[in-house]
């Protein structure tokens, strides 16, 4: 069962990455708080990359690791964006439509069929999803039905995690591959180590963060930027020990964490539904992944 302590870690380390991040920093840009888990995770990242074998590496992993780049920075970006915008317990939960989101482009660029757990799993995250925004009293045009997600639509936080979940599933498609023509833990700091390197070198470029800045804060940017490496590493040595499936069936558990985090730590209201709502995506998310 030591799989299953790794993966419970990397729900543990994500969830409080995030609320820190949002606690110390919601009040730079996005590009900013992303920049203090990028540059505070970057020496954990680079020291396990000397310390970990080099595979043999074939083409099929140099595709995906250079694509991953981009796409995994767009990712957290957008993700950043939404924990800024909206409340921790409202967004997070959203984070439990990537599952969804990674059979639904399967089936349709690839041609998979969905089961029918597949097509149940899916189900029950949109109705987590409504949950979310649904208030017994809606007001305004759209119908009671309808209200819940336009609401959802409405909020910008929870547009930019939508969109956040749907690229971290092309994201997590492409470090599967990677994965598998390499090991987990030399594509976690090997990956990891480019990816900071390159997306601070671009926002720094193109002028979006100044290191003086993210130095400055260098005592706060070493507590979130460690939990995001601590974050990194458990998941992988979990994805190394067990299936896939399971890993992410026990890591979705940051959905329900970060709920009572925007709670505790930043103060949040209405979080008795919004647990309620992240419990039913986390449902989903099993039932994607152990039965579809």
């Amino acid at each position: 069962m030591t799989w299953f302590v790794y993966a419970l870690a990397t729900a543990v380390f994500v969830s409080l990455q995030d609320a820190l991040n949002k606690r110390f920093f919601g009040h730079t840009r996005p590009m900013e708080m992303f920049s203090f888990l990028l540059l505070y995770s970057l020496p954990g990242c680079l020291l396990g990359l000397f310390l970990t074998p080099v595979p043999e590496l074939d083409s099929t992993f140099w595709w995906a690791f250079v694509l991953g780049i981009p796409v995994n920075g767009l990712g957290m970006v957008l993700y950043m964006q939404a924990i800024k915008q909206s409340p921790l317990s409202l967004t997070m939960p959203l984070l439990a439509f990537s599952p969804a989101f990674l059979i639904l482009v399967g089936w349709v660029l690839l041609g998979e069929s969905l089961s029918l757990f597949g097509i149940l799993g899916i189900l029950v995250i949109v109705s987590g999803s409504y949950l979310l925004h649904f208030r017994p009293q809606q007001k305004g045009g759209a119908s009671i039905f309808a209200a819940p997600f336009a609401a959802l639509m409405a909020d910008p936080g929870s547009r930019a995690m939508l969109w956040a979940a749907l690229v971290f599933a092309v994201g997590a498609a492409l470090g599967k591959m990677a994965i598998g023509h390499s090991n987990a833990l030399f594509f976690a700091f090997s990956f990891f180590s480019a990816h900071n390197l390159s997306i601070l070198l671009f926002f720094s470029l193109t002028k979006q963060i100044q290191f003086r800045f993210l130095l400055s804060q260098w005592r706060l940017g070493l507590v979130v930027g460690n939990l995001y490496f601590l974050h990194i590493t458990f998941h992988n040595l979990a994805v190394a020990l067990t299936k896939t499936a399971y890993m992410i069936s026990v890591k979705r558990l940051n959905l329900v964490f970060s709920v009572f985090l925007g709670r505790w730590v930043l103060g949040e209201q209405d979080t008795g539904q919004r647990a309620l709502a992240a419990m039913a995506m986390l449902a989903g998310v099993v039932i994607l992944y152990l039965l579809g």
